[in-house]
């Protein structure tokens, strides 16, 4: 009996022995070295919670942490010494859970922190309290077998508390300023073996938003399959307000999101970010062992299949909490996963302004974009702030080489509703750069895009970056004009475009010259009407290319209004020609097209076409003209689709005018009381292109004539009898920068700056948009004004100042 005893001890002492072994030499995951690619090139390692606020404006701050950054008193502050973000999650119950917590709030003008989730001893006088009770109620993101709805609760499903260990807390500063945080560790529970990695971004898109990351490395040794959840109980305000814990949970349309807005904040959780969730459901916790998988359909699919439109009201919680999921991940060994969402709170009536950048491509649906490829571009803007308005002046676009833009694709889109062409003179070609002045204003949920169509180029492959990618990025400029002080802010969005390396290479370029001004061919130049223009198309195969050109391709030149080809002018040099021969026209395109068959081309091989033609435009502009092959087989057997050229641009000088005005002033809608009102007009359609290259001063009026076009509704009433001090604008003195002075346009014009325009290095094509874009002109409503649409005409005058 004794030795029997004396065994049991020694197996019981010897299991005690090598456990306390593990736990002492259990080693902290490096971030810095854990196989995973998060886009940080380098973690500094820290020991307590860091928390620096991005500044949304002077008196406004979004900040986001890992722990705790408030008070007794709800006041924010970063010195609270949290160290417990590397302890070990411990869940009490089914619900709360402590340590490691991700914490987003906004810190209004008070210096007060308006929580986004419940945090139960949020204002405790003893700290281990408050470092625990940071969003003890939200078990952030879960990790579940597939397929499984029934049962996610927080203590057997989520990450932090089942069971992340090994934890390491770290933080990098980027070139803006801004810090990214990060908890690295171990995830050990069933089979799975993962490295984890919890990050809290800056939205790379939108400095009113944060990402809250999840990177999943595969460390198993075999495939993995599993779901992610993330779910949140939450708060929407003070620590002392209770009604803010129970507000109805809304819609953000198109499947984007929720979002909740109570009292004065508003918060929104979108999916407009790299792998963002697929599925979200508005929940009421009502229990304290909440399923975060309820109300999703056997499928998986949630609140986002009902397809709700902006403000629809998905729950009237008594306890609001939402869940998202991503669709299931089968993952192998040594492989990483990533997952992401944005969350931005605002407090009114800041603007929240999500910009995004896209493109379809509209040559194949391969998912492969190749050289020749036409894609569709989409710039959007959307404010998601709170009784908001954010003047969108103008985007600026930076075409990468690669890509040859169509500047008559260029348009503008409000709210998803009719699009608007704007002017090709929008793209400088010799920048590459497209400017559009867009002249929006965007309210609550209202959005703009900007589209435009771009051929891949075979030079593409010359400036792809190490990922095989072409980048691009929108720079959106706008101003929150509901709130006073703010200035001007830029807004970013990139895509990334992969372009595959082909078997078959051609450099496809037109040029041209000025007979009277040019000496060689080159891309652009500039002509006036009566002056004779030579062009020069070269297709030709690299010698490089792997695969050559069969026969049967043909190359064509559609020639735009504005010029008039001289048909005995037109000669093609084939690829085994010694000399140029006649081509001639055609009888049926009438000098506006031309065209030709080619035989087979071979590397090293080219095909040429020269013509000559007359300007006949009557008014300044850029004439844009781009030549295509189509037809094309390689000698692989693959067809080429259409190749185009890159641009050869004629900008038409030497002429006084307008190139381009307004076609509308819109005042909106308004409720009106018969009480004398005054409105400002939300958008301008149409920009104000004026050319005056004699490079002597001069100024542009604008004139109402009330008699002649009159403001009027459908049924001839007028808004006013003798339209005096009716329609005023805001005249500058000598930028569109100046506050202005609001002047009435009465019949004898009035001038949009009290300065004259000089530009002695280019008056030929001089936007001036900006004077006459969003609150620039005020309607002022008579009392007696009748319900109605009410429209009438401007006029438009360009004057030579003969004072100096």
């Amino acid at each position: 009996m004794g030795l029997k005893y004396a065994l049991i001890y020694f197996f019981t002492a010897l299991f005690v022995l090598l456990t306390t072994l593990v736990q002492i030499n259990a080693a902290t995951v490096d971030g810095n070295n854990d196989g995973i690619d998060d886009g940080v090139s380098y973690w500094s390692k820290g020991s307590v919670t860091r928390s620096d606020p991005i500044q949304l404006t002077p008196s406004l701050k979004l900040g986001y942490s890992f722990g705790l950054t408030t008070d007794t008193n709800n006041n924010y502050t970063a010195n609270t010494s949290d160290d417990t973000m590397v302890k070990d999650s411990e869940v009490m119950g089914a619900l709360n859970m402590y340590y490691s917590k991700m914490n987003v709030f906004l810190i209004n003008p008070s210096n007060k922190y308006i929580s986004s989730t419940f945090q139960g001893f949020s204002t405790s006088g003893t700290m281990n309290s408050r470092k625990q009770g940071v969003s003890m109620t939200s078990p952030d993101f879960l990790i579940t077998k597939p397929g499984v709805y029934s049962k996610v609760q927080s203590d057997t499903m989520s990450v932090l508390g089942n069971k992340m260990t090994d934890k390491s807390y770290y933080f990098s500063k980027d070139s803006d300023g801004r810090y990214t945080y990060m908890i690295a560790g171990n995830f050990k529970r069933d089979n799975y073996n993962f490295v984890i990695e919890l990050i809290l971004r800056p939205s790379s898109t939108n400095r009113n938003l944060v990402q809250r990351e999840m990177y999943v490395r595969n460390v198993s040794g075999s495939t993995q399959e599993f779901q992610v959840f993330f779910g949140e109980d939450t708060k929407l305000g003070l620590a002392t307000n209770s009604a803010a814990d129970a507000v109805p949970i809304q819609d953000l349309g198109d499947g984007h999101g929720i979002f909740i807005a109570a009292g004065d904040y508003k918060l929104s959780i979108t999916n407009e970010t790299e792998d963002g969730f697929q599925h979200y459901v508005a929940l009421s916790r009502a229990t304290n062992a909440p399923n975060w998988a309820d109300r999703y359909d056997s499928d998986g699919n949630g609140d986002e299949k009902r397809k709700l439109n902006y403000g629809d009201k998905i729950i009237d919680s008594t306890d609001s909490a939402y869940s998202l999921s991503w669709d299931k991940t089968t993952l192998a060994n040594n492989q990483v996963a990533h997952y992401s969402s944005t969350i931005g709170e605002t407090q009114s009536p800041y603007s929240i302004m999500h910009a995004n950048k896209s493109y379809k491509n509209e040559t194949n649906n391969t998912g492969k974009n190749n050289i020749n490829d036409k894609l569709k571009f989409t710039l959007n803007i959307t404010n998601n702030g709170y009784n908001a308005n954010w003047y969108y002046r103008q985007l600026v676009d930076k075409i990468p080489e690669g890509l040859q833009i169509d500047p008559n694709s260029i348009k503008k889109v409000f709210n998803n509703g009719t699009e608007i062409a704007m002017d090709p003179s929008d793209y400088d070609s010799s920048s590459r750069t497209l400017t559009v002045p867009v002249a929006q204003s965007l309210t609550d949920n209202q959005a703009e895009a900007v589209t435009f169509e771009a051929n891949i180029t075979a030079d593409a492959i010359d400036n792809l970056d190490s990922s095989g990618n072409l980048k691009n990025t929108g720079q959106f400029y706008g101003t929150d004009q509901e709130v006073a002080g703010s200035t001007e802010e830029t807004i970013d969005a990139s895509v990334n475009i992969p372009v595959e390396k082909p078997s078959f290479s051609a450099t496809f370029t037109k040029q041209l010259k000025n007979e009277s001004s040019d000496s060689d061919f080159k891309n652009s130049t500039e002509g006036k009407k009566g002056d004779i223009i030579d062009y020069l198309i070269s297709y030709k195969i690299d010698s490089g290319s792997k695969d050559y050109l069969q026969s049967g391709a043909t190359i064509k030149d559609v020639i735009p209004a504005g010029l008039k080809v001289d048909e005995s002018s037109v000669y093609v040099k084939g690829p085994k020609d010694t000399d140029y021969y006649y081509q001639g026209g055609t009888d049926e395109n009438k000098g506006e097209q031309i065209s030709t068959g080619m035989n087979a081309i071979e590397q090293g091989e080219s095909v040429l076409i020269k013509f000559s033609a007359t300007v006949t435009a009557n008014s300044v502009g850029l004439i844009t003209n781009t030549a295509t092959v189509t037809g094309g087989t390689t000698s692989a057997g693959q067809p080429t689709g259409e190749m185009i050229s890159n641009g050869a641009d004629l900008n038409v000088k030497n002429i006084n005018g307008f190139i381009q005005v307004p076609t509308l002033i819109d005042f909106g809608t308004t409720n009106f009381t018969g009480q004398s009102k005054t409105l400002q007009n939300t958008s301008t359609n149409g920009e104000l292109i004026v050319s005056h290259p004699d490079t002597k001063p001069f100024n542009i009026y604008v004139s109402y004539d009330n008699n002649l076009n009159g403001l009027q509704d459908n049924n001839g009433n007028k808004l006013s009898e003798d339209g005096s001090n009716l329609l005023f604008i805001k005249q500058r003195n000598n930028s569109y920068e100046n506050a202005g002075t609001w002047q009435p346009i009465s019949s004898d014009g009035i001038p949009i700056r009290t300065a004259s325009f000089q530009n002695t290095d280019n008056q030929e094509n001089i936007n001036l948009t900006d004077y006459v874009g969003v609150g620039d002109w005020q309607l002022k409503l008579p009392q007696n004004t009748n319900s109605g649409n009410y429209q009438g005409k401007i006029t438009w005058t360009m004057v030579d100042d003969i004072t100096s």
